[in-house]
């Protein structure tokens, strides 16, 4: 297969990434490796701030472009428009702000799937206490399959239908785009966890066509931690505020009538100030994503995923869950696996100390997960292949 970004691109990242002389990173689905171009970014607006002082009114300016500056690469990578960008803290921060955007009552229902991560469960599980909606579970199945399921699903009380694009568990990605066309049909939101998606695959807003998309920055899209984005469709946000707001919601305020006017775009869902410090940083890890195209970035990590899945389909003990539900290829770079009669988080721990193999597990369903991006190299695979099958004897 003849891919664009070749192992002879990467080497130059590489000397990005001081992590990558010790290990093979291959757990970009916690938390992406930091690279010295974002941790650059992140000193040198601390520098400024240390010797011009926080408050002084020019690093003042200097934060308000920090944030503009990333709404805009944001807008323009998703293919959104700036205002429908608002700048959170993760992904979890994100689905929250939808939770206190939308007036649950008691027997509502949310469609969830049964792949989810905490972040979108667990505030579900806090309405059903708070409010006593009801959740309904989607289980993970071949896309037409879901589909119907999902249809069935769909009642008159349904308030809301949240799933994640790529599942964090087995690496299934969902078929986003048509699941937003029956929401968009039975008009129920839809809002998509993207920690899997954003920066793993093309994600272009205008085209899947729904309401909300979380993202972390921390992840795939290679910036530091505490730092995220939440789109919010530009036909909802005339009609959608929380119930929470802060002195960064608002375009005007006054005191003595106690009246203001929250902004317009999505920047309303910005309550308070950020460390623009970590913005900064997280504005360099999307620069290095549009520099290689993320077209391309999605092409190789799925080739690479590929390479992975081929190098174990000969071990009888090792079971590879990530699908292949479209075209022949994996879904994701997520490689989930098991092998018979090992503990994973054990596994987890050989493949550190031993083969300097980073990866993490999952305790439900004793899976061993892979996050192989596009900054891995032909040569990593193979020894990360070399070393399951010597595991798994």
């Amino acid at each position: 297969m003849d891919i664009t970004i070749k192992d002879s691109d990467i080497k130059t990242l590489h000397n990005d990434f001081p992590v990558f002389r010790k290990y093979i990173y291959m757990n970009t689905g916690w938390c992406a490796p930091r690279s010295k171009k974002v941790q650059g970014a992140i000193d040198a607006f601390s520098a400024t701030e240390i010797e011009e002082g926080v408050a002084n009114l020019d690093v003042w300016k200097l934060h308000e472009a920090a944030r503009s500056s990333l709404r805009k690469r944001f807008a323009v990578f998703f293919n959104a428009d700036e205002d429908e960008i608002a700048i959170t803290q993760n992904t979890s921060s994100g689905i929250n702000i939808v939770v206190t955007c939308l007036d649950f009552k008691e027997e509502d229902e949310i469609i969830i799937s049964s792949e989810e991560h905490p972040a979108g469960i667990v505030p579900w599980i806090q309405l059903k206490r708070l409010k006593k909606v009801n959740i309904k579970i989607l289980n993970v199945e071949p896309p037409e399959v879901l589909l119907n399921s999902l249809r069935k699903k769909i009642t008159r009380k349904t308030k809301l239908i949240m799933l994640s694009h790529i599942s964090c568990m087995s690496g299934y990605r969902f078929p986003i785009k048509q699941i937003s066309d029956i929401s968009r049909e039975c008009g129920i939101p839809l809002l998509v966890d993207g920690a899997q998606s954003a920066g793993h695959i093309n994600v272009d807003f205008n085209e899947i066509g729904c309401d909300f998309y979380a993202i972390p920055g921390q992840k795939w899209m290679l910036g530091p931690e505490s730092t995220g984005a939440l789109f919010v469709r530009r036909d909802l946000l005339a009609k959608t505020e929380s119930i929470n707001a802060g002195y960064r919601s608002i375009k005007s305020l006054d005191t003595e009538r106690l009246e203001m006017e929250i902004h317009p775009a999505a920047r309303r869902f910005e309550m308070y100030d950020t460390n623009c410090s970590l913005v900064a940083g997280l504005d360099a890890g999307v620069e290095i994503l549009t520099e290689f195209g993320i077209k391309a970035v999605e092409e190789r990590i799925r080739f690479l995923a590929e390479k992975m899945i081929e190098g174990l389909a000969n071990n009888k003990n090792i079971k590879v869950l990530t699908p292949s539900s479209y075209d022949g290829k994996p879904d994701s770079g997520l490689v989930a696996l098991k092998i018979n009669g090992r503990d994973a988080s054990s596994l987890t721990k050989e493949l550190y100390e031993k083969h300097r193999i980073i990866v993490r597990y999952f305790t439900k369903e004793n899976i061993l997960r892979f996050s192989v991006n596009f900054f891995n190299t032909e040569e990593e695979i193979s020894k990360a292949v070399y070393s399951l099958n010597k595991l798994a004897v």
